[in-house]
């Protein structure tokens, strides 16, 4: 403009150079608004538009009203178009024209300000949205960019509390940065603690102004400072719990907020606040559900895995009530007791499975049970399904509710049969021990005192033998023989004491166990017979032959024979005797089976004892037991009795076998 006037009036070459000073504010005119423009001097979109739509609006107005008074000049003639005529055009037009003038207006305002109108849309489309967003994720992220793009802000920042520490971070911003490492403010810090306490929003400028900011540390500034912060806006529960941070940058245009923003910013803050709260609310019952549908899978695995663990114990358990009827069973139960399934048990009685001999012992642990005394190994006998016995160990507690009322006893049971076999065996196994050690030490001392005695009773047979022959004198001779035959028996028994203490030589060769039999049987016909006892034998057919000595176990044999002969011709004068050969297992067994009076339990454990006799005063040594057993031992065998008194005697041979063809 300077340049132009200067042109105008200093003559140049003698003439004035017209219009410069024109020309002038023309190009000042045109670098100004390049300037507001470019450089975002002014919002001179807005000035724009809001000129252009009044004028528009103007003209759209004032184009009716031409009309309308054309009009009425037209139909009225000027003499008859009196004063008063304008006045009720003037005021009707005056009623009709601001109605016109705000619909103009308005659609005006909408052409030009599309983009607000669009904007005013997009928060009450975000209104409803956020009536149906389940996670801060989505609410967040669509507020933070509705206002971003509604505003023209630069940047907005939405911070929340996180655990453990429950500061506010960044957790969404519409900038490209990562909003987790831009912002951080201390729940305890200035800032946070102001925004608690008020519902307005804060200017980066009123932390210098308010004194209650005074305190914000400088770390907090520099990182609003960075980020270009302008606003800063808490999000408010409905209960008044800070639930949010806003935070807005400069606008684009780098204009101040103006109060219509700030009213926008406050109306979506408090929607915002009863939104995130609600969020949380829901998140919250949704944790919870999730939890209970956690805790309730867990349960229901717990519930399976203990229901796999009942029923994989190897012993039996059986629950009951206060009553005594069965509610539940495991498998296991099911099988030791016999039955095929589940259903077959419960609803019973648990006493219906105990043998009645057993029952009263039982209702002494009842009360200790109920009173919460574990009872821990026990002995019953228990019932099967098909009325059979068999022991059991068992163990009972207390079953109790939730609310610590006892329920009824739990008894776990274990099926012992296979124990008690095996202690009967061990028992078994220590009499055999015991006795053989005993016959051992029994044999050592028969041995010497048959070596001792058998000279002085070879002297008395040849002098006593020698002087019967010499001998005139009947009565002498009586004498004689009875001492001969004395001697004879006492020689006779230092033989079988030499047997017994297996001095004697053995030869072994394989011979059949049913030929043994046979002999001895031979042997012994004409007594048997004389004597009405009637034999049967029960021979198995092919059995291996074994290595022994024939005439040794024959001798076992015929021993057996004559003892059951006597025990049957005494008591009964006859009877029924069986003689029976199997193969068990590793051995070949010969059984003893006779009918006579048996013998009783404590005297059957010392048959084998040498000079133990069931005989008395009818004779007998006591020796042919003793030395049965010492044959069968050599033999690697085994012989043992069962008997009960008044059903007769059975004696067991077992012979190992060597080698089978």
């Amino acid at each position: 403009m300077f340049l132009g006037g200067m042109f105008d009036i200093l003559p140049t070459f003698g003439l004035p150079l017209y219009p410069g000073f024109i020309i002038g504010n023309i190009i000042f005119c045109l670098l100004t608004t390049v300037a507001i423009v470019k450089h975002n001097l002014l919002d001179i979109s807005v000035v724009l538009r809001k000129g252009t739509a009044y004028v528009l609006t103007s003209a759209v107005i004032a184009i009716p009203f031409i009309v309308i008074f054309l009009l009425a000049t037209k139909v009225f003639k000027e003499g008859d178009f009196s004063s008063w005529a304008y006045f009720v055009v003037a005021i009707t037009l005056a009623l009709i024209l601001p109605q016109l003038w705000q619909w103009v207006q308005r659609w005006v305002d909408r052409w030009f300000y599309r983009d607000r109108y669009d904007y005013l849309k997009a928060l009450e489309t975000f209104s409803q949205q956020t009536q149906s967003l389940t996670d801060s994720a989505g609410l967040g992220s669509t507020m933070v960019n509705l206002l971003a793009k509604a505003l023209r802000s630069s940047n907005v920042y939405l911070l929340q509390p996180l655990p453990p520490s429950n500061d506010f971070i960044a957790t969404y911003t519409n900038g490209a940065d990562n909003p987790a490492s831009v912002i951080h403010l201390k729940k305890d810090g200035a800032l946070v603690k102001w925004l608690e306490r008020s519902n307005s929003m804060l200017s980066y400028e009123d932390i210098e102004i308010v004194p209650q900011l005074q305190a914000t540390t400088s770390k907090e500034r520099e990182t609003l400072e960075q980020i270009g912060a302008e606003l800063i806006s808490p999000l408010k529960a409905p209960t008044g719990q800070l639930s949010g941070i806003l935070i807005l940058g400069k606008k684009l245009s780098e204009q101040p907020y103006t109060s219509e923003d700030k009213q926008l910013i406050y109306a979506i803050c408090n929607q915002m606040g009863t939104n995130l709260e609600n969020v949380r609310l829901y998140n919250e019952s949704q944790h919870e559900v999730k939890e209970r549908k956690r805790a309730e899978e867990a349960l229901k695995g717990s519930e399976e895995e203990l229901e796999r663990m009942f029923e994989a114990v190897i012993d039996g358990i059986m629950v009951t009530n206060l009553d005594g009827t069965i509610l539940k069973v495991n498998e296991r139960a099911v099988k030791m007791h016999g039955f095929a399934s589940e259903g077959e048990m419960l609803g019973k009685n648990a006493l219906e499975f105990l043998v009645p001999r057993d029952r009263e012992r039982l209702y002494e642990y009842l009360p200790k049970v109920i009173e919460g005394e574990v009872i821990k190994s026990a002995e019953f006998t228990l019932l099967k399904a098909d009325g059979s016995e068999f022991p059991a160990d068992l163990s009972a507690s207390i079953l109790r509710d939730a609310s610590g009322n006892p329920v009824g006893p739990i008894i776990i049971g274990r099926d012992i049969t296979e124990r008690k076999r095996a202690e009967e065996r061990e028992k078994e196994l220590q009499r055999e021990l015991y006795l053989s050690s005993r016959l051992a030490a029994i044999g050592e001392l028969a041995a010497g005192v048959a070596h001792q005695l058998n000279n002085p009773l070879t002297g008395v047979l040849g002098f006593s033998q020698r002087l019967l022959r010499k001998s005139t004198d009947e009565e002498a001779s009586q004498d004689l023989k009875r001492i001969y035959t004395e001697t004879e028996r006492a020689a006779k028994i230092v033989q079988n004491l030499l047997t017994f203490a297996r001095r004697r030589q053995t030869k072994k060769e394989y011979s059949g166990v049913n030929n043994i039999v046979q002999g001895a049987l031979e042997l012994r016909a004409y007594e048997l017979r004389t004597s009405n006892i009637e034999v049967i034998t029960n021979m198995a057919p092919n059995l291996p032959e074994i290595m022994l000595d024939f005439h040794q176990i024959q001798e076992v044999f015929l021993n057996l024979i004559l003892n059951a002969e006597q025990a049957m011709t005494e008591a009964n004068s006859g009877g029924k005797f069986t003689i029976k050969t199997e193969k068990n297992k590793r051995y070949v067994r010969t059984t003893f089976t006779d009918d006579g009076p048996g013998i009783p339990a404590e005297r059957l454990e010392n048959v084998f004892d040498p000079f133990f006799t069931t005989k008395g005063e009818r004779g007998g040594t006591g020796l042919g037991l003793s030395v049965c057993h010492g044959i069968v031992t050599e033999h690697g065998g085994k012989i043992y009795a069962k008997s009960k008194p008044g059903k007769g005697t059975t004696f067991f041979v077992e012979l190992p076998i060597i080698a089978e063809e």
